[in-house]
Formats: C-alpha cells, structure tokens, sequence
C-alpha cells in the first residue's frame, strides 16, 4: 500500500507533501513511484544519497555488485554485520555467550554508512 498511497493523494487532487513512514520511500521502491512523491519527506535513518566518503564508498560497491541503489535494508544489514565481526575479532572468532557480547557491543562506537558514528553507550 505504500506505492499506492501517494498516488491516491494526488489523484484525489491532495497536493501537499507527507511526512511518510521509512518504508512509504525507501530508495528501493522509488524507481517504482512517479512525480506524485517529489517533495514527500522520508523519516528514514539511511539514505544512498547522503554525502559521505564512507557511504560514496558504500553505494558505489553496492551498486558495482547488485545493479542497483543500496535501501535502508541493505545499510542496517551491512553495518550490523560490521558491528558482530569487530566483536568476533576481539574474541579470535569464538562466540562470547551472550551477556559478554552484549558487553562488548555496548563498549564499542562504529563508523557507518548512515552515520559518522553509531555508539552503543
């Protein structure tokens, strides 16, 4: 319903923007949307378009690989995945348990995509 919604504003002859939910304009589904969601507002953490070395980097590996605009889905996953391997390298690949990674995740900052810095603290 997220395609639909804002098309159904326009067609209803609605013409101010909307505040969306993440998922209502993730640059996922944009390709699939027409001018109807020019001006709409996204409440999205992650954007491809931000302007950061470490996400230009990010976008121009994803697309080389994928074809395709990295979404929020793909910056969350990518940037957990980083989170878990920096807590598996301090332990030499074995797993922690779960109170002890939990630990050291919270003691850890991380340079994202989204973000300069994520800290779990």
């Amino acid at each position: 319903m997220s395609l639909q919604f804002p098309k159904q504003l326009a067609n209803a002859g609605i013409k101010k923007p909307v505040i969306g939910g993440g998922t209502s304009y993730d640059e996922f589904t944009l390709p699939s949307m027409g001018d109807e969601v020019i001006g709409h507002v996204s409440t999205l953490h992650y954007s491809a378009a931000l302007d950061t070395p470490k996400n230009a980097a990010f976008v121009k590996k994803y697309r080389e690989k994928y074809g395709k605009v990295p979404s929020y889905y793909s910056e969350g996953n990518y940037t957990t995945a980083q989170m878990i391997h920096e807590v598996l390298k301090k332990t030499n690949g074995k797993w922690p348990g779960t109170q002890k990674f939990i630990e050291m995740l919270s003691k850890m900052k991380f340079d994202s995509c989204a973000a300069p810095c994520i800290s779990m603290t």
